[in-house]
């Protein structure tokens, strides 16, 4: 049966005049039958000097759409896996449809792949989320976060095996909840060239969320009742407790000052723990913030400014773009 493919506020943000809302097949199975789908028809029919491709990376299936510039003969190039934010573990919302950032990223000669991550869209992971009889917030995340970080490694595995893709020149970008789950992979997997984050760190068990905005707005976030095996499952999936697992490949941290869902202070700790251990190597590790979207002091913000502080800006998207540059598409020359 068919479902209808939502995006998230924060998607839509990112996206207005990029998209259209078509309809995605679940999958049903961790190997399902690849084949062109609406959502690739479409996207070719706008954007012509664009592929688009559905794929089911083996050996689980992960769904993920790949899309490049119509390539020449012989033509090899770098990559960049996009991982998308959104609500944690969310079933049967399709994530993988690419924002314009996929799109411009192609078009500056990139490879991408924008897979879906846990629970999301046609994960295989969907099917464990639907079984589930009753979930909490960290049900649905922490296998979200941890799981879609070691797919990861099989995502690189299948573009490094592409003719047509540079396997030293393979990037690692996440936006959200997707930075997060990029910074994680980077404590696990050290064969990607780069890695970007975006708007997303957090420290979950701070108790600095309760002076956040957007804490009264979570308030099942609630760490002072939580059990010392949940704190433990979280800590599993949290780079900032793991820091010392990153490689010293390049890094970059970019943020918005202002953002209410990711605030930046976390960004900046976890920056600053790796530090020292990039001291032979300073230029690999950079954070950076803008004074973008500010947020309303007259008044308390409601949900859309709120999230309007987390969503993407051109200034952020091009630092973004110059560390790929530097340290993916470039690396070597």
């Amino acid at each position: 049966m068919s479902r209808p493919c939502t995006l998230d506020t924060f998607g839509i943000l990112m996206s207005i005049g990029a998209l259209v809302a078509l309809n995605c097949g679940a999958a049903e199975t961790n190997a399902p039958t690849q084949a062109t789908d609406a959502f690739v028809l479409e996207q070719e029919r706008i954007h012509k000097d664009i592929l688009f491709e559905k794929v089911f990376i083996p050996p689980d299936g992960v769904s993920a759409y790949v899309i490049c510039m119509r390539a020449k003969a012989n033509d090899i190039k770098p990559a960049v896996i996009v991982l998308h934010g959104g609500e944690a573990g969310t079933a049967d919302k399709t994530q993988t449809i690419p924002w314009l950032w996929p799109i411009e990223l192609a078009r500056m000669g990139y490879l991408v792949v924008c897979t879906d991550a846990w629970g999301c869209g046609e994960h295989p992971g969907v099917r464990e989320l639907r079984e589930m009889k009753k979930t909490t917030l960290w049900d649905t995340l922490i296998p979200r976060v941890a799981v879609t970080a070691r797919d990861n490694a099989r995502v690189y595995e299948y573009l490094a095996a592409r003719p047509d893709v540079d396997r030293a020149r393979i990037g690692l970008m996440g936006v959200s909840g997707g930075a997060l789950t990029a910074l994680l992979t980077a404590t696990m997997e050290d064969r990607f060239a780069a890695f970007v984050a975006i708007n997303g760190l957090r420290d979950f068990l701070s108790p600095q969320w309760k002076g956040k905005l957007f804490w009264r707005l979570r308030e099942s976030w609630d760490v002072e009742t939580m059990s010392q095996e949940l704190r433990d499952s979280i800590k599993s999936m949290d780079p900032t407790c793991h820091a010392e697992k990153i490689p010293q490949k390049p890094v970059l941290f970019v943020h918005g000052s202002h953002d209410q869902l990711a605030p930046p202070i976390f960004t900046k700790e976890l920056y600053e723990k790796l530090l020292p251990l990039y001291r032979q190597h300073p230029e690999r590790l950079a954070w950076k913030d803008f004074d973008v979207y500010p947020l309303l002091t007259h008044r308390e913000p409601d949900m859309t400014e709120l999230l309007a502080t987390h969503a993407g800006h051109p200034a952020i998207m091009a630092c973004a773009y110059e560390w790929l540059e530097k340290y993916v598409k470039n690396k070597g020359k």
